[in-house]
């Protein structure tokens, strides 16, 4: 019966030992890992010639080593530092003091792309918890989610917190032909905010005090406006096509609430509430609610 060996544990400190680039005299040193270590010392005393020409060089070069011959021949060759040896190294990264850009936001991580590396493990590996009460959320299917729902009591109530509208899925198909929107609307005045008398809205916009879009569906038969309403009044968005006429009733999807920051709460009354209903393109246009987005689906007259 053989005995293992125990496994050695994992080293805590990086130790370099008779380090002499530049301007060190054989110095002889061990720096904790996991921690923020700040070297000092007066102008030549030799910091950047210890963290950058030894210990990230040699970190570099052991990196250099593990490359393919192929791969070698494209990146630069690093030489190994005036240095006897270190130990505990992992894969190291540089930063020069100078600003690289001129973004206030930049971190070490958008730097050197390690953010994005980051969110990609998250997404791919990490298991989200809801914030409230922290039970686990994994991602589910469709399907999944309605055999959760069919396997409760008879009577339970649900409550859908995040309604999907079918007009953002197949319903409306490739294709949307967009339209271009014109108006006739006064400018706002500038010194107005988001939520008071008047939204922001930008200088020169048609539609004010409305933000709208508008399309046709990809067989035509269809009109397809999106309204957001940022005032704490109703307002009349006046229709005028050109190149086709509306004929009848159509469909109203109305997503609003009583704030701009209303949402809905778990326990709590909703803020926003979500219906759909039955609306005609009047003569003199349509009212679109406060605080409120709209989107209108309206049919077109078949041309002769």
């Amino acid at each position: 019966m053989t005995k293992k060996s125990a496994r050695p544990a994992a080293r805590t400190t990086v130790a370099v030992q008779g380090a002499r680039v530049h301007n060190l005299k054989n110095i002889t040193l061990e720096i904790p890992r996991d921690k923020l270590i700040v070297v000092t010392g007066l102008s030549g005393s030799g910091k950047s010639s210890l963290a950058f020409d030894t210990i990230y060089a040699e970190g570099q070069r052991r990196y250099m080593e593990s490359l393919s011959s192929y791969a070698k021949r494209f990146v630069q060759q690093v030489a190994k530092p005036d240095v006897d040896f270190v130990f505990g190294l992992s894969p190291v990264i540089s930063i020069e003091q100078k600003t690289t850009g001129s973004n206030p936001r930049s971190t070490v991580g958008t730097m050197t792309d390690i953010s994005s590396y980051l969110n990609l493990l998250f997404a791919t590996i990490g298991e989200a918890h809801c914030p409230r009460t922290g039970e686990p959320t994994p991602s589910r299917t469709s399907s999944q989610i309605l055999e959760s729902i069919l396997s409760l009591p008879r009577g339970t109530e649900i409550e859908l917190r995040a309604p999907v509208f079918k007009l953002y899925g197949e319903h409306f198909g490739a294709g949307t032909v967009p339209l271009q929107v014109e108006g006739d609307s006064p400018q706002p005045e500038p010194k107005y905010r988001v939520g008071y008398a008047h939204p922001e809205v930008r200088a020169g916009s048609p539609t004010y005090p409305l933000d709208v879009i508008a399309g046709l569906s990809p067989d035509g038969k269809l009109l397809r406006i999106g309204v957001v309403n940022a005032t704490f009044q109703p307002q009349r968005l006046a229709l005028a096509t050109s190149g086709f006429a509306l004929r009848g009733g159509g469909i109203r999807w109305l997503v609003t609430g009583k704030t701009l920051d209303a949402q809905n709460k778990v326990g709590a009354p909703a803020g926003v509430t979500i219906s759909t209903g039955k609306v005609t393109a009047a003569a003199r246009g349509l009212i679109v609610p406060a605080t409120s987005t709209v989107i209108y689906e309206l049919p077109v007259a078949a041309s002769h």
